[in-house]
């Protein structure tokens, strides 16, 4: 999976946001600029963006800026990404290298498909069970919370990751299908 700069940026962006309490106001672009060091222009742009998918709101004005429009526990990080770019399982995952044909050789057929749709499904449950509240705070308290969810511990002290459940319904679906 690669995450552009947009999405990378627009993230980053949000989670300003979303980590101002709403009792202190809305965040202004400047604010965000000089967090991130982005330029403020990027800023307006990636928040305009983020406006357009419902994920934050302006209010004009001396005191104005940018808030969430629901709490940051309502909003996850797969609406982040489907807002900012390309979410995985998509098209783009399978059918992009065709060789010198025009569709790839394997389309009626192929072995690997159900590999990336599984590997997209698997990603696609995290990132939409991923709330911005969860993402506000140091690295080490989201790593904390990343393995609480997703790992557990054994009565001899080692962390085990829990295995993704494999897809049950319609293994070989069509990548196009989505």
């Amino acid at each position: 999976m690669k995450i552009s700069a947009q999405e990378e940026y627009g993230i980053r962006c949000l989670l300003q946001v979303a980590a101002r309490p709403n009792g202190d106001g809305p965040v202004t672009v400047s604010q965000i600029a000089e967090a991130e060091g982005l330029s403020g222009p990027y800023v307006e742009k990636l928040l305009r963006v983020l406006s357009r998918a419902g994920l934050v709101e302006a209010t004009r004005g001396a005191k104005g800026g940018y808030r969430l429009t629901r709490d940051s526990s309502e909003i996850t990080l797969g609406d982040a990404l489907r807002a900012l770019g390309e979410f995985p399982g998509s098209k783009k995952l399978c059918d992009h290298y065709v060789g010198k044909f025009d569709c790839c050789v394997h389309r009626d057929d192929c072995s690997v498909r159900p590999v990336w749709a599984q590997i997209a499904s698997y990603l696609g449950t995290i990132l939409d069970g991923l709330s911005l509240a969860d993402l506000v705070g140091s690295e080490s308290t989201v790593r904390s919370r990343l393995m609480s969810l997703h790992a557990s511990t054994h009565s001899d002290g080692t962390t085990v990751i829990r295995k993704p459940s494999v897809a049950t319904a319609s293994p070989m679906r069509s990548m196009n299908d989505e």
